[in-house]
């Protein structure tokens, strides 16, 4: 919604970064938080994308998926640099797509209890 949009002295909308920072400072190990601040921080082109990367890769390295920006990364480098993505998540024991925890926290907060 642009400015003109709004009510008159309504408040702006909170920015989604600090939402999103927000509900990890909440749950700070649920990967799928974590998830979207990388995809939020990718989007706005921010210099912690690596960090945010890391600290995905910490708390779900079971998670094949997780290491898919190493895969991103890699292309256009070395072979080698991609076999090694490849490695890290063949090596995981699952390939777990986010959208669908986001999907059900999204519904439980927006039901009426």
């Amino acid at each position: 919604m642009s400015d003109d949009e709004r009510a008159p002295g309504a408040p702006a909308p909170p920015d989604p970064s600090q939402l999103i920072e927000r509900a990890i400072s909440l749950a700070p190990d649920r990967p799928e938080l974590v998830w979207l601040q990388l995809r939020d921080c990718q989007s706005r082109r921010c210099g912690d994308e690596a960090r945010i990367a890391a600290r995905l890769k910490a708390i779900d390295a079971d998670n094949g998926l997780a290491w898919l920006g190493d895969l991103n990364a890699a292309q256009g480098k070395s072979p080698e640099d991609v076999t090694h993505a490849i490695e890290q998540m063949g090596g995981a024991r699952v390939p777990r797509v986010y959208w669908n925890q986001l999907a059900v926290m999204m519904f439980d907060a927006l039901t009426p209890s």
